[in-house]
């Protein structure tokens, strides 16, 4: 989030600087002159957007790409699965993901077959997939009476999950899922009604506007930064990104001296393999001084002890 200060200090400055630009044109055009005190209302007012803007960049920074502005915002949460078990004729038969000859990627069976709803040999009668905790879930297609699919011409066949969350799965998107986050939606939609509240607010009570043109200037300057908003969010996104690759990074290679020492003796150790018998002593020596006597017991008597034998 420290990367953000920048860009949220030029925010301040750029809505304080328009505020009382604004302000000052169209109280002394339409009014009899303009409020008093604008040397602090318009930094007021920028203040106030630019603490809404950096709550909400803290929003997206614990959760990317779930909170944006009104027109970047996706409220859907689609699942992938790489593989997932069709059942034909009560036989369920293993379809994996991998890319075809044209390295477009596709769901194949063992036998190099792509998937495909129906055959000559019968239809696909469900989808069974695995969530992250190993629990299989069914998804049966929708059929008639007569043992065909369900559906209407041009459209795509779907597969109902079996009890649970009774969600959807269809063909033309087999092996994914998509579902509305209902919780996401609200919040986004409060978060971008209380921008425009909070910018008829400081128009009106902050800048002594009339409410109906605090309310016009509002939607103006609403829309303004809506549009700016989103290449904010994707710089916090990708912070966030940074963040999290430095996190597993430092989880694959723990920090410490010890780390890198034991690093460091096991390079030794493998050049000292290929040494001649003669230097081998040597190579030993400089190995485990190399780690400290806190990190390795024993470690200072044992070089002293090869001085002593090399002199």
């Amino acid at each position: 989030m420290a990367g953000l200060v920048p860009v949220l200090a030029l925010l301040f400055l750029i809505v304080a600087v328009g505020v009382w630009a604004a302000t000052l044109f169209l109280q002394g055009y339409t009014y009899s002159e303009p409020v008093e005190q604008l040397y602090w209302r318009a930094p007021a007012c920028g203040l106030a957007i630019t603490l809404l803007v950096a709550f909400w960049c803290s929003l997206d920074y614990r959760n990317p790409g779930r909170y944006g502005a009104l027109f970047d915002f996706s409220a859907r949460d689609t699942e992938k699965f790489d593989k997932f078990w069709s059942v034909k004729n009560g036989k369920e038969i293993l379809f994996s993901k991998r890319p075809d000859a044209r390295g477009r990627i596709d769901y194949f069976d063992s036998n190099g077959k792509r998937w495909s709803r129906s055959d000559t040999d019968g239809i696909m009668e469900a989808i069974i997939v695995e969530d992250k905790d190993g629990q299989k879930i069914r998804f049966n297609a929708e059929l008639t009476p007569d043992g065909k699919f369900k559906t209407d011409k041009g459209q795509p066949v779907r597969y109902l999950e079996t009890g649970g969350k009774h969600r959807v799965m269809t063909d033309d998107y087999i092996g994914q899922l998509s579902e509305w986050r209902v919780g996401f939606m609200v919040a986004n939609l409060v978060l971008n009604f209380f921008h425009l509240v909070l910018w008829f607010l400081c128009l009106w009570l902050l800048l002594r506007f009339q409410w109906a043109h605090a309310l016009g200037l509002a939607l103006v300057f609403w829309v303004v930064l809506t549009f700016f908003l989103p290449t904010l969010f994707k710089k916090t996104e990708d912070l966030a990104r940074q963040k999290a690759s430095v996190s597993t990074s430092a989880g694959m290679f723990p920090a410490g001296r010890h780390s890198f020492t034991h690093f460091s003796n096991a390079r030794s150790t493998s050049e000292c393999a290929g040494a001649p018998d003669g230097d081998r002593m040597n190579w030993v020596v400089r190995a485990c001084s190399a780690a400290r006597p806190a990190d390795r017991p024993g470690a200072g008597s044992a070089a002293e002890s090869s001085n002593q034998l090399e002199s």
